[in-house]
């Protein structure tokens, strides 16, 4: 007898169903729900080791990450404020307006990172020197969720081909990257 959304399919209509046939139905849709839930137990024991969305559990086993290069860590932590200076604000929104105009080059960076590690997500801050000319003098990684020596390789080499465009004097700056898979 084949079963249509928990009933027979030999009812037509007026036909009424017998209570045996409504407790069968009724212990299918529990032992279905009951099975759902079982995974997602398992699934969040699997998941346990971890302590927060996007982390891997212990035993995941991250293919060959690249290690990082210490030549493109800045030598010093940055000692800069957030708070930027009004004289300064049309730069950091030139900047900004630039790097979004090159961002599927660092989604490029970030998708070579995701086919050894398909849970990758986190921040990338980039400090830079721009001279007055627009031109990218220096870029070194200040701080890195992703150790992946590849993906800040590339983020960096990247941010040193973009041309800013003449700026009024020459600028240090700390750049956010957040990378993070997309919601479909």
């Amino acid at each position: 007898m084949a079963w249509v959304a928990g009933l027979p399919a030999r009812l037509t209509a007026g036909q009424t169903v017998s209570s045996s046939e409504r407790n069968s139905t009724r212990l299918l849709a529990d032992s279905v729900t009951m099975r759902r839930l079982l995974k997602q137990l398992a699934l969040a024991i699997l998941l346990s080791g971890c302590a927060r969305m996007g982390d891997r559990p212990p035993w995941w086993k991250v293919e060959n990450a690249p290690p990082v290069d210490p030549a493109i860590l800045c030598a010093t932590p940055s000692t800069a404020s957030a708070e930027v200076a009004p004289e300064l604000e049309p730069i950091v929104k030139r900047v900004h307006a630039t790097v979004l105009e090159h961002s599927s080059a660092f989604a490029n960076c970030y998708k070579a990172t995701l086919v050894r590690d398909p849970v990758a997500n986190g921040r990338v801050t980039v400090r830079a020197l721009v001279l007055e000319s627009g031109e990218v003098q220096t870029a070194c990684v200040d701080s890195y969720d992703i150790a992946d020596g590849d993906l800040l390789q590339c983020t960096t080499s990247t941010l040193k081909t973009i041309r800013f465009g003449a700026l009024p004097k020459s600028v240090i700056f700390r750049y956010p990257f957040v990378f993070r898979v997309a919601k479909k």
